[in-house]
C-alpha cells in the first residue's frame, strides 16, 4: 500500500477520511518518541487493510491507547471477534500473516477465554 511507504503518505491516507483532521491534530502533538511509535505501528498493520473505514475507526481507539504499538494485534483481534465480514478490517492475507506474527500472544489469548468462559461441550 502506498500510504505506508512515507510519514507524508500516511498523514494523506488519514487526511482523506472522517477522523482525518482529528488524526492529524492528534499526531502533530505527540512527542517525537510517541510519533515514531505511531507511524511504526501504521506501517505495520496498513499494509493489509481491506476495510479502510473500519481500520480508521480500530486506529482512533490506538492512537488513545498506545499510539499505535499494537495496531496490527488489534486489527486481528477485531477481525477475530467479527460478528459479520462486514465488520473485518484485514484482508484474508493480512489477518493470516498478522496471526503467524503474534501466533503465542493469540494461543494464549484463546486459551485464557477458553479457561474463563468454559469450551468443552462435553461436560455436560
Amino acid at each position: 500500500m502506498e500510504a505506508a511507504k512515507s510519514t507524508d503518505a500516511l498523514m494523506a491516507y488519514l487526511n482523506d477520511s472522517p477522523y482525518g483532521n482529528w488524526m492529524i491534530g492528534q499526531s502533530a502533538h505527540l512527542s517525537k518518541e510517541n510519533r515514531s511509535t505511531f507511524v511504526r505501528g501504521m506501517k505495520r498493520g496498513l499494509p493489509y487493510v481491506a476495510n479502510k473505514k473500519m481500520f480508521l475507526s480500530r486506529l482512533k481507539f490506538s492512537v488513545k491507547s498506545n499510539y499505535c504499538r499494537t495496531l496490527d494485534y488489534d486489527c486481528w483481534m477485531n477481525d477475530f471477534m467479527a460478528a459479520y465480514k462486514s465488520e473485518v478490517i484485514l484482508s484474508d492475507e493480512g489477518y493470516e500473516i498478522i496471526r503467524s506474527r503474534y501466533e503465542r500472544e493469540i494461543t494464549d489469548f484463546i486459551e485464557e477465554q477458553t479457561a474463563l468462559h468454559g469450551g468443552n461441550e462435553n461436560d455436560e
